[in-house]
């Protein structure tokens, strides 16, 4: 199957979140497909490009403009489109994709987050895939309760504009994702809408027996779910990620305060080990 990959940016080096999903997307379909990546300008490293050159059949890389922003902005403002389309929503992105479609060469479109969704919005054929990844009008309701002033009332109009257009590409698109129930439930009950989870690779974090075997598994767990996060990254940790780590990568990772503090001398002797 020949697939056309939309993503809003280069996914390598994967140092968002949503990166880290499209690179790992491109790596598994390359194995049975021939995928041609569209996305905005990377940041122009030779060994990036390298990266994915190995996955990809064909990849094409649009300049994101100051200019072609300013654009899209103000077209999407007053059409009462979301501003995180919008923004994005330039004319030479516009032109490449209307390019590729039109050669009529690809069997299936797969469009990463909601943003990116305008490209291919209008097209009945070839079949329409879009990964949400994360809810975006949930993420800017749980703003507009942490932000004051004009910013929360941009928030709110934001989130709702947002709400009303992923429903939107659910009753239009042939199948849809998102990485966890909640942000289904935030967006709502439609039938070709699944949760795609995100995953551990065990290879590159297998197990290790922890260095302070001696300390109780359940503390290690509470350092964990109190950062709510797998210590040392900044993307939200899944369930099953927390349970997987939380009784060695705490003790594996210089940022994790628990281990400094109350087992600081077996800290000190691995940290000297290591080096």
């Amino acid at each position: 199957m020949r697939i056309l990959f939309v993503a809003a940016k280069f996914p390598h080096p994967p140092l968002r979140g949503y990166q880290v999903r499209a690179y790992h997307q491109l790596r598994l379909l390359s194995r049975r497909h021939q995928v041609t990546l569209v996305c905005f300008s990377a940041n122009g490293r030779s060994a990036d490009r390298s990266v994915a050159s190995r996955l990809c059949e064909e990849i094409v890389v649009v300049p994101h403009r100051t200019a072609g922003m300013i654009s899209g902005l103000c077209g999407g403002v007053l059409a009462g489109r979301p501003m995180q389309t919008a923004v994005h929503e330039t004319p030479a992105m516009r032109s490449e994709i209307g390019r590729l479609l039109g050669e009529k060469r690809h069997d299936l479109i797969h469009v990463q987050l909601a943003r990116m969704a305008w490209c291919v919005e209008r097209e009945s054929w070839p079949p329409r895939v879009i990964d949400f990844v994360d809810a975006l009008s949930l993420n800017f309701q749980q703003r507009s309760r942490r932000d004051r002033g004009l910013l929360r009332l941009a928030d709110r109009l934001e989130a709702g504009r947002l709400l009303r257009y992923e429903r939107e590409i659910c009753r239009s698109w042939d199948h849809a994702t998102v990485v966890s129930p909640v942000d289904r439930s935030a967006i709502g009950d439609f039938p070709n809408l699944s949760v795609s989870r995100n995953g551990v690779d065990l290879v590159d974090y297998a197990f290790r027996v922890p260095v302070c075997s001696w300390l109780a598994p359940a503390r290690a767990a509470k350092c964990v779910r109190s950062r709510g996060s797998i210590p040392g990254s900044r993307s939200k940790a899944s369930s099953s990620g927390r349970r997987f780590t939380s009784s060695d990568a705490v003790w594996r990772s210089p940022r994790c305060g628990l281990a400094r503090g109350s087992c600081s001398k077996s800290w000190k002797r691995w940290r000297a080990a290591r080096r």
